[in-house]
């Protein structure tokens, strides 16, 4: 299995996805590309990942410019918290295949949550898709 919890980006035409191998529970069970740094030390915070992250990657903006989302995982239920400019069936689909949100993973369910408050505000105005 493959289980992965984490936080994305949709910037510029590029996906950015950083994942975290975890069980059927959100629990953590192997290593990760970048220190976790929410504050339980469980997951990743947007602000904190974006700032150790290559400028080349980042285009020099700041971690609030492109529309982001989380993904958490408790009790076989898989949450994705994201912009409401993204959530869409391409991006859900896409979201769904990069963390393997899947039956096989024993995942029993998938709920995107369009989250329009400031923690998910972008100031890019454009919020293109593609």
């Amino acid at each position: 299995m493959s289980l992965y919890k984490g936080v994305f980006w949709i910037a510029d035409g590029r996906r950015h996805v950083f994942r975290i191998p975890c069980d059927i529970n959100g629990n953590v069970i192997g290593e990760t590309e970048y220190p976790l740094n929410s504050k339980d030390e469980s997951n990743y915070n947007h602000k904190k990942l974006w700032e150790i992250l290559p400028k080349d990657l980042t285009s020099n903006k700041p971690f609030d410019y492109y529309p982001r989302g989380r993904v958490e995982i408790r009790n076989a239920k898989a949450t994705v918290y994201l912009n409401p400019d993204i959530n869409c069936q391409e991006i859900q689909s896409f979201i769904i295949n990069q963390f393997d949100l899947t039956e096989k993973n024993l995942i029993k369910s998938v709920r995107f949550v369009s989250d329009g408050s400031n923690h998910y505000k972008y100031s890019n105005s454009k919020g293109e898709i593609s």
